[in-house]
C-alpha cells in the first residue's frame, strides 16, 4: 500500500484488520474487535457516507 502512495497513483490507501478476518489473530485486543462497529458507522454517517 506503501508504494501506492509513493508512486502517486493515490494520495491515500485505507487498509481494514477487521474486513480480513485476522484482526484477533494479529493481536487486536477484543474489546476493540467488538466495539469497532459502532464508531466506525458513526464516523462514516457524520462524513456523508
Amino acid at each position: 500500500m506503501a508504494d501506492m502512495i509513493a508512486s502517486g497513483v493515490y494520495d491515500v490507501a485505507l487498509g481494514s484488520r477487521i474486513l480480513g478476518g485476522d484482526a484477533l489473530k494479529g493481536g487486536m485486543p477484543v474489546y476493540k474487535y467488538v466495539f469497532n462497529p459502532g464508531p466506525d458507522r458513526d464516523s462514516e454517517s457524520l462524513a456523508g457516507q
